[in-house]
């Protein structure tokens, strides 16, 4: 701190001495250590002013709009503790307020924000329940649509915590409770946050096994975002979806998503490993249905991408330490492409080579070719040249 700004806060104490503002002189006293800023510290004492001014009057709409000021000044410096000390002052005044319950219901729902905004998410749902709970008894939907809004926000917030943690069951309860309260009537539902809400829904519930409830909200969660210009998650939902019809050997139904995720990321060179990725699976399906020209196809394709996933890293990561061992598990994951390529290929000529054992003639040529490859030249007993050692002459058998 320079020598003008300890003579600007030297100068304000004396001032709100002098004045007789003793609370205020108080207050401004124990922030100056917190509040560097010169333009912060004056405006700080003249909201300090204001508020000790309107608590002398006695006129409680000024004091709570008063209090509310001061509260949101230290909130916008991120100082919790005292923006909630005022909202909570601005809340114990404004329920003296009888006939205006729009005071108290405006306190409730700030303070419960303030709290939120600090971290204490299950703590500011409390505050927004009773604020609802008021807002509906006093038939004020203006503020109940407000409440609405801010529930929604911190039930999201504490379900994607809960998730984040492992705790699925609680992240789904509060997923539920945003779907509850996006129903609400009159309540405008925001499109984008409908489906964030049923994508996380469908993959909360991939994660516990229940399939059936995990297909039902992303179903609904694609067909919401046919209509919607915003198309985040589209493709992660099909691979959910794909696996979750897989496990209930509804495999038509997961190849359609899987193709559909491939059409959709084909053009995009950052999607290449998750389109590499279903590719293999569709290969693994047409292998199980038995399509063996479909399965090399595909087999083929999560070849070529996953090779083209490792030949596009930048020289400098090749060299780094730290994506050593990643090389390293892109490069198994070659090997195995190679090694599922080569199967669907003997696969798919299963049926030629049976067809081939079966025909004397087809036989024949196979244990030809098979003789050529591990001995050189074969020639049947009837064709084979001898040369006879006692007369020098050579024999046909």
């Amino acid at each position: 701190m320079n020598h003008e700004d300890s003579s600007f806060i030297q100068d304000s104490c004396t001032e709100l001495l002098i004045r007789g503002y003793v609370v205020s002189y108080i207050k401004f006293f124990n922030c100056k250590s917190t509040i560097t800023n010169k333009k912060d510290l004056s405006e700080l004492k003249s909201l300090l002013i204001v508020s000790e001014d309107s608590q002398r009057g006695g006129n409680e709409p000024i004091i709570i709009e008063a209090k509310t000021k001061l509260a949101n000044f230290f909130l916008s410096l991120k100082d919790f503790t005292n923006a909630i000390h005022y909202f909570e002052r601005a809340l114990s005044v404004a329920k003296k307020v009888h006939k205006e319950p729009k005071y108290e219901l405006n306190a409730n729902c700030n303070l419960g924000a303030a709290i939120r905004e600090s971290g204490q998410l299950l703590e500011a749902l409390e505050y927004f329940e009773k604020t609802r709970q008021l807002a509906v008894h006093h038939g004020d939907k203006e503020i109940e649509i407000m409440v609405i809004d801010n529930l929604l926000k911190n039930h999201l917030e504490i379900a994607e915590q809960m998730e984040n943690s492992n705790d699925i069951q609680q992240a789904i309860h509060h997923y539920l409770k945003c779907i509850d309260l996006l129903k609400t009537e009159d309540v405008s539902r925001d499109k984008t946050i409908e489906n964030r809400i049923l994508f996380y829904l469908g993959k909360a519930y991939k994660k516990i096994g229940d399939i059936d409830r995990s297909i039902k909200f992303l179903e609904s969660f694609l067909k919401n975002i046919e209509e919607s210009d915003v198309k985040e998650n589209e493709g992660a939902a099909q691979l959910i979806l794909a696996h979750c019809y897989e496990i209930v050997n509804k495999q038509n139904i997961a190849i359609s998503y899987l193709e559909m995720f491939i059409t959709k990321v084909q053009a995009d060179p950052t999607q290449r490993k998750a389109e590499a990725q279903a590719c293999k699976q569709l290969g693994i399906l047409y292998t199980k249905l038995e399509r063996y020209d479909l399965s090399v196809h595909y087999f083929d394709q999560n070849f070529k991408l996953t090779q083209s996933v490792i030949s596009e890293k930048p020289d400098e990561e090749k060299k780094s330490e730290n994506i050593k061992a990643s090389i390293q598990n892109s490069e198994s994951q070659l090997q195995s492409a190679m090694v599922q390529l080569g199967i669907s290929k003997a696969n798919a000529k299963m049926n030629l080579f049976f067809e081939t054992i079966a025909d004397p003639n087809g036989l024949m040529a196979l244990i030809q070719w098979k003789s050529n490859r591990s001995f050189g030249s074969y020639v049947p007993p009837a064709h084979r040249v001898i040369l006879q050692d006692d007369s020098k002459r050579i024999k046909i058998e």
